[in-house]
């Protein structure tokens, strides 16, 4: 079967689960409601004394890698190891969702471009400090492999579902409850103690491989 014909019928697929879960959910909770509802922005276990001592051969960011899983986690960080940006990919097989969103820079302090950013990655994650599978697993329960459907189970309903390329990305944004008393965004809820929380997941033959998270700052 045709590429296309199979993301199309994905896309339709999680199109109406999303409107069974819409239509339920509103038997349940009154829709004033929902801009009152919090969130806690997802995250993983890994500590600030490990960041503490990962950090300042990369900059503003951490990165860790568990060989046996094939996994690299990535963590740029803000002031008082605030976690800007979490990324989380398979080591040898890196999106290029993930590669397009890192900001990273030349020995010389200059941008890197796709090229660049591609060798850089690969080289880190040869430094990357090994730690326990334990960590990649997300709070909310999420790991690298799990199917779109078990994903928005987990994460609720999204705010954007596109293709690109050979991925399926599907993404969430919510307002924080720093700025926001009540959320703007239809059917989102607040960001609980946030300026702003996004998380995108990339999906690869219908499976994740990859997970963003922004915890935005001021």
């Amino acid at each position: 079967m045709n590429r296309y014909k199979v993301l199309n019928s994905v896309v339709i697929s999680i199109t109406l689960m999303l409107i069974t879960l819409n239509s339920s959910s509103q038997t349940e909770t009154k829709p004033h409601l929902d801009a009152l509802k919090k969130i806690v922005p997802d995250n993983y276990p890994i500590t600030d004394s490990m960041l503490a001592h990962n950090m300042g051969k990369w900059g503003d960011y951490c990165w860790f890698k568990n060989e046996e899983l094939n996994q690299t986690i990535v963590i740029q960080l803000y002031t008082d190891y605030h976690r800007l940006y979490i990324y989380h990919f398979y080591s040898t097989d890196i999106p290029s969702e993930i590669v397009e969103q890192m900001e990273l820079h030349t020995m010389s302090g200059e941008l890197a471009n796709g090229s660049e950013k591609l060798q850089i990655i690969n080289a880190n994650i040869s430094d990357a400090e090994s730690i326990s599978d334990t960590f990649f697993v997300s709070n909310k329960a999420m790991t690298l492999g799990v199917d779109i459907h078990k994903t928005i189970s987990k994460l609720g309903q999204p705010l954007h579902i596109y293709q690109k390329n050979e991925f399926e990305i599907i993404n969430w944004n919510y307002e924080g409850d720093i700025l926001h008393m009540r959320s703007t965004i239809k059917n989102m809820p607040l960001a609980m103690n946030s300026f702003g929380y996004s998380s995108t997941t990339i999906f690869k033959d219908h499976k994740l491989v990859g997970y963003i998270i922004h915890n935005a700052v001021p």
